[in-house]
Formats: C-alpha cells, sequence, structure tokens
C-alpha cells in the first residue's frame, strides 16, 4: 500500500494487502458483533468505542468457538471462521465487502486487532478492502511512569493508559516514591498518593488494556522523599546526605521489606519487581561501609547488599529488576556473578547513536585521544564528542583487556559498539531490559526530539538483534524528588508513539513513521510538525532566533488544518515553541546588550543606548509575563497544581534571572 492514499497505521504493519477494485463495509452498515466467549473483554472495549467515537450500537453475539476471534458482520449467522496467527500477540485483519475478521494468536492480539481496525476507520469511512497480518518484534515493549512529582486526575491517567495501548506497548513500570500510602508508614504519603484502592483500579483497568504493571521501590539511591523526614534520618549513609541509604545498617533491608510487603501484595500478578540501585554515588562513606569498603571494596559493598535485596524479593515469588549503570560501569562486571540468576538487568542509556558510539561509559563519559587528531576547524566538533571526562587510552590496561571485546566496533576507538553492555550482561548469564528516553530533568520546556529518537530507535534496532526481552522508555518527571519539574508529557507524545512504532517494527524507518504520526495524530501528509519540532532542536543556538520566527508562521499556518479534536494538544505545542523562540530573542538581545556596554564608548551614545535598553527590557519583561500566564493556562491538566506552579517556575526562572541581571546592567551604566 503506498503510505496515506487512503490510511496510515501506527505501528507499520508486516504484511498488507490494499484491494482497491472492492470497498470494505461501513461500520454503520455492521449490524452484529460475533466473538469468541473467551474475548468477552476485547468485544465489550470495541463495542464501547463504536458508540463512543461512531454513535453505534451493533448487537453482540458469542461464537460457538475457541480461540481470540471478532467478526463484524451485516449478517446474524457466520459461516466461516477466520484462522488464528501463530505467533505471541500477532493478529491478523480481513475485509470484505459485508463483513471484518479479526483473529488474534491470543486475547492480546486480538486487542491490537481491535486498535488497528479503529485507527483505519477513523481516517475513512469505506476503506478500499485490506487484509493485515502483524506481530511484534519485542515480547516487553514498555513505558515508565515516574510519579516524584505527583499523580494525575483518575480521569488523566486513564487517557494516558489507552493512549499506550493504543501505541500498543504492553508494559507499565510504575514509579511511587512517595506517591503510594503506605499503611505502615503513613507520614510518607503525599497529599496526592495513591490508596491500595486506587491501586488496584489502576491494575483492572490496565489489565483489561493488556498492560503489565511492573512496581519500582527503590531499595538504595534516590530517596529523598524516604530520608527528608525526619523520622528516617537514621537510614542515611552519610548525616545530612537524603539521597542514599546505609546498605551496613541492618534497619535499611528491614525497611525495603516493609516497603516491598505492602507494594508486591497489590502486584501479586506482577511477574517483576524493579528495585532500582541506580547512581549511589555515596557507597563507602559511613563508618560502618567504610569498614567493609576498606576489605572488599565499594563495588563488593553494593553488590552484597544488592544481592541480599535480590533473594528477598526471589523468595516472595517475584524477578527482581535492577538498573545497570553500577555493575556494568565500574570496571568490575563480573560482581554481576553475584546476583541471583533470575535477576533482569534494565540497561539504560539515553544517548542518540551518534553519541552513544563515540563516549564510552566506563569509569566516567570517556573517549579516545585520537578525536584530538581529527579536529582541524570549528565545523570537526559537529561530530565529534561533546562532553567527557577522561580517554579511553589512560584506563588501566587491564580493564582495557576486559572491556575491549565489548566497545570493539568499525572505527573503534573513536567510535565504539553502541549500547556495548547488552552482550557484557549476557555474557554474565542475565537477561537485559533496555530502557531509552522520551524526556530528563533538563528538559524544561520540550524534548530534545532529534537525540531522544535516535535513541528510541537505536534500541528497536539493537534489541531486536540481540533478542532481549524488550525496551522501556523512561520518562522522568525531576531528576530528583525536590527538583524542578521535567517538561510536559503531552509535548512528548511524538516520542511516545515513535516508543511504540519502534519496538513493535525496528524496521520502520523514521520517514514511513514522521509520515504516519503527522497524518494520524494531525492530519497532515508531509511531515510538516515533526518538521518544525526537528528544526527548532536545529536551531539552539541564539544566532538563529529568527529561523524561530519562521517556524512560529509555519505553526500558526497549521492551525487551519488541523481538526478540532486536536487543537488542544496543537496549542499545548504551539504555546512550546513561542517559550522557544523567546529564549532565542532574549539571549540574542541580552549578548547585544553585553556587546554595545563597553569602556570608552562616548556619553552621548551611552545614553541612547541606556534609554533604548530600558524600553527593550521593559517589552521583554511584558511578553514574559504574559507568555508565563499562558504556559499555566495551557498545561494545567498535565499537572498537579503543585507541580504546576514548580513547572512554571522552572521552565521561566532562568529568563528572569537573565532579564533581572540586564536589568542591573544598564542600571549600573546609568550611574
Amino acid at each position: 500500500m503506498k503510505m496515506h492514499t487512503e490510511f496510515a497505521l501506527l505501528p507499520k504493519p508486516e504484511k498488507i494487502h490494499v484491494d482497491k477494485s472492492c470497498k470494505s463495509p461501513s461500520l454503520k452498515s455492521l449490524k452484529y458483533i460475533f466473538y469468541s466467549p473467551a474475548c468477552e473483554n476485547e468485544a465489550k472495549y470495541l463495542a464501547a468505542k463504536l458508540k463512543k467515537e461512531f454513535s453505534l450500537s451493533p448487537e453482540k453475539k458469542t461464537l460457538n468457538t475457541r480461540g481470540s476471534l471478532i467478526v463484524l458482520s451485516n449478517s446474524p449467522v457466520i459461516k466461516e471462521i477466520p484462522d488464528a496467527p501463530r505467533k505471541k500477540e500477532a493478529f491478523s485483519i480481513k475485509t470484505s465487502e459485508t463483513k471484518i475478521s479479526l483473529a488474534g494468536f491470543d486475547e492480546a492480539g486480538l486487542f491490537y486487532a481491535v486498535q488497528a481496525l479503529l485507527q483505519i476507520y477513523r481516517q475513512t469511512a469505506t476503506p478500499s478492502a485490506f487484509e493485515i497480518h502483524d506481530s511484534p518484534s519485542l515480547s516487553m515493549r514498555g513505558y515508565h511512569m515516574d510519579l516524584k512529582k505527583g499523580v494525575l486526575e483518575k480521569k488523566h491517567l486513564y487517557s494516558l493508559i489507552d493512549r499506550l495501548s493504543e501505541l500498543r506497548l504492553n508494559t507499565l513500570l510504575l514509579e511511587y516514591e512517595n506517591r503510594f500510602a503506605y499503611k505502615k508508614h503513613p507520614s510518607l504519603a503525599a497529599p496526592d498518593a495513591l490508596s491500595p484502592s486506587d491501586v488496584k483500579d489502576i491494575l483492572e483497568y490496565a489489565g483489561q488494556r493488556h498492560i503489565k504493571i511492573i512496581p519500582l521501590l527503590q531499595c538504595l539511591g534516590h530517596v529523598e522523599y524516604v530520608l527528608s523526614n525526619p523520622l528516617y534520618s537514621r537510614f542515611m549513609e552519610i548525616p545530612g546526605e537524603i539521597s542514599q541509604y546505609c546498605p551496613s545498617n541492618p534497619e535499611t533491608f528491614n525497611l525495603f521489606k516493609s516497603f516491598f510487603d505492602e507494594l508486591s501484595e497489590l502486584h501479586m500478578d506482577s511477574e517483576f519487581f524493579h528495585i532500582g540501585g541506580d547512581e549511589t554515588r555515596f557507597l563507602g562513606k559511613c563508618p560502618r561501609c567504610s569498614k567493609t569498603a576498606g576489605k572488599l571494596g565499594t563495588d563488593a559493598l553494593y553488590a552484597g547488599y544488592i544481592s541480599k535485596i535480590c533473594d528477598y524479593v526471589i523468595s516472595k515469588g517475584k524477578k527482581p529488576v535492577i538498573w545497570d549503570d553500577m555493575l556494568t560501569r565500574g570496571g568490575k562486571p563480573e560482581l554481576m556473578k553475584k546476583l541471583p540468576p533470575e535477576t533482569l538487568i534494565m540497561y539504560w542509556d539515553y544517548r542518540s547513536e551518534e553519541k552513544a558510539s563515540s563516549q564510552l561509559l566506563l569509569e566516567g563519559a570517556r573517549i579516545s585521544k585520537k578525536w584530538h587528531q581529527t579536529i582541524r576547524g570549528p565545523s570537526d566538533f559537529i561530530k565529534a564528542p561533546q562532553s567527557f571526562s577522561g580517554y579511553w587510552e589512560d584506563l588501566d590496561a587491564n580493564i582495557r583487556k576486559k572491556y575491549l571485546p565489548y566497545f570493539n566496533a568499525k572505527g573503534f576507538p573513536e567510535h565504539g559498539k553502541v549500547f556495548p553492555y547488552i552482550e557484557l550482561i549476557q555474557q554474565e548469564g542475565l537477561e537485559v531490559i533496555g530502557a531509552s528516553s522520551l524526556r530528563c530533568g533538563a528538559d524544561r520546556v520540550l524534548p530534545r526530539t532529534l537525540d531522544y529518537m535516535s535513541n528510541i530507535i537505536t534500541w528497536a534496532s539493537r534489541a531486536q538483534k540481540t533478542k532481549i526481552r524488550g525496551v522501556i522508555t523512561t520518562s522522568w518527571a525531576a531528576a530528583s524528588t525536590f527538583g524542578p519539574p521535567s517538561c510536559a508529557l503531552s509535548v512528548c507524545d511524538h516520542l511516545l508513539a515513535a516508543s511504540g512504532a519502534f519496538y513493535w517494527n525496528p524496521s520502520s524507518g523514521i520517514e514511513d513513521f514522521n509520515k504516519s504520526y503527522d497524518f494520524i495524530s494531525w492530519g497532515m501528509e508531509n511531515r510538516e510538525f515533526q518538521e518544525i519540532l526537528r528544526l527548532t532542536e536545529c536551531t539552539e543556538n541564539e544566532a538563529y532566533f529568527n529561523w524561530m520566527d519562521t517556524i512560529i508562521n509555519q505553526a500558526l499556518k497549521l492551525k487551519e488544518k488541523i481538526g478540532n479534536d486536536r487543537q488542544i494538544s496543537y496549542k499545548k505545542y504551539l504555546t512550546a515553541l513561542n517559550v522557544k523562540l523567546f529564549e532565542r530573542k532574549l539571549n540574542s538581545y541580552l549578548r547585544k546588550i553585553e556587546d554595545r556596554f563597553f569602556p570608552g564608548s562616548p556619553a552621548a551614545k551611552q545614553k541612547a543606548l541606556i534609554k533604548s535598553a530600558q524600553k527593550q527590557l521593559k517589552m521583554l519583561f511584558t511578553e514574559l509575563k504574559e507568555l508565563k500566564a499562558k504556559y499555566a493556562s495551557s498545561f494545567k491538566n498535565d499537572f498537579s497544581k503543585t507541580t504546576l506552579r514548580e513547572a512554571v517556575n522552572a521552565a521561566f526562572a532562568l529568563y528572569e534571572a537573565r532579564l533581572n541581571t540586564a536589568v542591573t546592567l544598564v542600571k549600573g551604566k546609568r550611574k
């Protein structure tokens, strides 16, 4: 099928055939929904969607057959039953002039067939007859929900789960922090914390959409929400440092067990339990830990504690999942052998393919000294690593020898293998889950689309080739509990859609994805919206602020092409783009102020410059105030009330500070 002749599909199907010589039936003409008894949930879901979106109420009838089947027909009798696919979560759809047949290998596959069917009929009332056969590349396709900055209202939370299911994401990694009301630890609960009843409702809603929830509870680091409470200060590794427990304190393990037992009881059906374990930067600092670390090393201190946690999780019938960084990047990967074999390592790396290949994450971010030889002028820095903390060649020879088989690739050492620790972890006998990202704490207004898109696509490709279980896209609400909020998830939807598209079918091309996403989400055929986001990121330097003017004008012209049902999302993106335009204008103008006020300038000229600067700064302050109010209004449903204030302040704090600095500079010149 030629893309967008009639309809687009996300994810892109494995096989599709369109017969333009005949038409599929209109949904209005189909009076009956037949379904196999095991698939009542999927039939009810389809019926509810048909009623809500198309104002249709076909009669539901059960089929006297096994399997995962739904047939929409204009006849009260079904004579032909479709064949079921033969791969987990696979599905097929076949249309004729009088009926639509959907078949799944299992209920999940049938559910995805329903989603694909709805996606097509939202675009055209009577498509040409078509046949689709599709199945996923990765068995785990996930999204990470970080609750450290609050819980959305239930209706918005359910809308997000619906969006995940539309994209055929089947896993939700739920990081609770203090957004769960522990019975034994009531003082830790935030005002908007989820009750056990709330969690059960979420689990049921997600389960009906074939999404499995994995709870995440940090067992060592990133525990500011606990240690900031004076009642728990005795668990600190260092007095006053609230980010990390002391692993040598016996009470720490008991505290984890207390938290775990309450969460685990709710998540009875979850096969996995994520115990965190990343970025424990203060290991070995307290007297007890330093004694152990002095004898065995901080790595052994870490591995011993984590192994104990993993054993407990396994004893309760779950497989532990742990972040990789403390095990893979410190030069002692053999420590992974101390972990139980049931442990899964979640390998996180959020860099684009280019950055991931040029920086080697080993005892910091390292590059090769050979990069020095490639730099002959400013343009050579375009492909050079942006930052690093040391050189590959300066590492201990034994460490280099140990890691070389995993880093080595064409172009090494300037470029190494992308995400090399997949094979390293597999070599140590443990299973891998990949972790990409669509936003981090540094993304205040818009995500870094180019980097994250490359990251998601690269992870999908590497996951398929190395046959790992799957990939989960992380979505960090903030860098830490008390850090400023990240940008709203609603302006990351294109990256969420890319996660669903590429984890299902890694061979989907970026051009196909951009076309399909813009067509399905915005009703556009020429990747116009994706182009706007790409250009915004490519023109971050203030010298290109006139590009942002052009980009905004281009975005404004799209308003007429976008349907009423998409206007709210469009306005959010437009508001964020206007903030980026203001940022470029501000930086450009402030640089001019700094350049113009120089010693030795004639007094008359200085006076004129000061008057002009005062007028311009006043206009910029007014624009900033208006933009701030518009930002708060546009994103009021993306954050809780408290977090919204934080998000607005975080997005605009730097601009306000720079403007105030400029005012001070001008006042000083006036004197």
